[in-house]
């Protein structure tokens, strides 16, 4: 057990009720932005009470016309819900005066349209970490609250205000003193992944190796077969898979796995450390990156002799503090391997969330490279966390080298890959086959899926060959992968009107091309000569540069 819950959460708390004069505003110190919340019309949050009843909940629900479209939540006791009739600031006022409700409030929306949803009379605030645990409990306590769970990452806890403490203004209180970095509103996250829901099925991984089959294009995969001739990965290079868990003993992929050695590496749950997939979603993404080559069983992974990190955060309904909590750890981890890139197949549907970019810059600062789906709207919006300008944005083609849209050869209709200002690289993305749970718990019956899809295959695809890269050279800084990454990427290989020469925003730098990559940093004798000069190799420049 984590170990991290400090008390459970609070019984009765009492909040300010919900009114339509409620200030939703505040300034962050840390990133320099003014929030503004809007309140929404037609759904509220609803914390209970610990000790209340489904038949209970159930009752409040009918009472209040309440149609439910999250469920309850059992650790964090919250669920999601539709107004009938009325507007939801009055629902949540009502909601807040029953015996079995702790608290209630409107869901909101962001400056950038986002929708956010937030746990009623808590916050998240991360302090300066050298004030100590101990100082820290302290100085909470001097204001009233309580702490409710305190997270791996030193310094950062999730708060129970003290009755009548009115959560915005709190906020902004807090927010002003120096010893704090960032406070903010506990919010709670729905429906993140970005999946659309002699090793045997190699043939059937185009992506690695594209036969050209039928309206398929020859070559239009990242070029595994041949980079596999120089290098199939280092287990000095660790592939860091922040999902739904992994099925920890699957046929394929348990031997991957590096020693857990005690630490905690399910950060969705304060009642278990490992990280069992529950949800399918991280299983697969790991088989795309480093599933086992050679073992006459399943698949294989882009990068196969690279060793394996699953940390488990909740991705289906869940707070959004589990995410910087788990980007944090990994960074913690950077020191003990040639070369770490983080996977992550998901998105915030609630829009920026301060504690998740605090955590990617400094899984940068520590020597990570990161890697993000940019999300499969088809729409021009790369999602939060892609587009922080530390995060290498993924999208996904399709087998015939087009940005994977609904008229793409594949013929899935029902979603495209994102694009936008901050793409920066592609990878195949459709009908991908990897691993699956074991058995008949995962998408499909058997140990192996073969319709996996969206940027979330992309972006563990990306990762592995990320992972490569570091294989073939450890001595390259993080900066150096990812501009290895992206200017060996094959462009112009989608259509003429997106994929235009050098980078644009449908394609980024083109579609990865691990042979070419690993190629470029594996001149041993003349590649820091090259990095000085620009004369083959690959010439550095800032990460943020298009």
């Amino acid at each position: 057990m984590r170990g991290r819950l400090a008390l459970l959460l609070l019984l009765g708390v009492c909040v300010t009720p919900a009114a339509a004069d409620v200030d939703r505003t505040w300034f962050d110190p840390y990133f320099g932005k003014e929030w503004v919340l809007t309140a929404d019309t037609d759904q509220v949050l609803v914390l209970y009470e610990s000790t209340v009843t489904a038949e209970q909940r159930a009752a409040v629900a009918l009472a209040a016309g309440l149609d439910e479209v999250r469920p309850y939540h059992a650790e964090l006791h919250t669920a999601l819900y539709r107004v009938s009739s009325g507007s939801a600031e009055s629902a949540a006022t009502a909601l807040a005066l029953r015996p079995e409700v702790a608290g209630a409030s409107p869901a909101v929306h962001d400056g950038e349209g986002f929708p956010k949803y937030f746990i009623p009379g808590q916050l998240t605030l991360q302090f300066d970490p050298q004030l100590g645990d101990a100082e820290c409990r302290r100085r909470i306590a001097d204001t009233g609250a309580r702490v409710l769970e305190d997270y791996w990452t030193p310094g950062y806890y999730r708060v129970g205000l003290a009755p009548g403490q009115e959560l915005f203004a709190t906020l902004r209180t807090w927010n002003a003193r120096p010893e704090i970095r960032f406070v903010e509103p506990v919010y709670m996250c729905y429906d993140d992944a970005l999946a659309v829901p002699n090793d045997p099925l190699y043939p059937n991984q185009w992506g690695m190796d594209n036969p050209g089959t039928g309206a398929w294009h020859d070559d239009a995969d990242v070029r595994a077969t041949e980079v596999w001739d120089i290098t199939r990965g280092d287990p000095g290079v660790l592939i860091v898979i922040v999902d739904t868990g992994l099925d920890l003993v699957h046929e394929d992929l348990a031997t991957q796995v590096i020693p857990r050695n005690g630490d905690d590496w399910d950060f969705s749950s304060t009642s278990s450390d490992v990280p069992n997939d529950t949800g399918d979603h991280g299983t697969a993404c790991a088989g795309i990156a480093v599933a086992i080559q050679n073992n006459a069983k399943g698949v294989s992974g882009i990068c196969p002799e690279c060793s394996l990190m699953p940390l488990k955060i909740d991705l289906s309904s869940g707070a959004n503090a589990n995410r910087a909590d788990a980007i944090n750890y990994a960074a913690s981890r950077r020191v003990d391997f040639s070369g770490l890139v983080i996977s992550c197949s998901w998105r915030m549907s609630s829009g920026d969330f301060t504690a998740v970019q605090a955590a990617v810059q400094n899984a940068w600062a520590a020597g990570c490279v990161l890697c993000f789906s940019s999300g499969n709207g088809n729409t021009p919006v790369v999602e939060y966390p892609a587009r922080y300008p530390e995060c290498i944005a993924v999208g996904a083609t399709s087998p015939c080298d087009e940005r994977k849209n609904p008229s793409s050869c594949d013929g899935e209709s029902f979603w495209g890959s994102s694009y936008g200002a901050e793409q920066e690289v592609m990878a195949p993305g459709v009908l991908i086959t990897t691993t699956d749970r074991s058995g008949s718990a995962g998408y499909d019956p058997g140990n192996y899926t073969s319709t996996f899809n969206g940027t979330s295959s992309a972006c563990p695809l990306a990762a592995g060959v990320a992972g490569l890269i570091w294989s073939a050279n450890p001595s390259l800084t993080n900066q150096e992968v990812r501009l290895a990454l992206r200017q060996n990427a094959d462009d112009q290989v989608g259509p003429p009107n997106e994929d235009a020469p050098g980078w644009d925003q449908f394609f980024g730098y083109g579609r990865v091309n691990a042979l070419r990559a690993v190629e470029a940093v594996s001149v041993v004798d003349s590649f820091d000569d090259d990095l000085e000069s620009g004369a083959g190799g690959f010439t550095t420049r800032a990460v943020t540069e298009n």
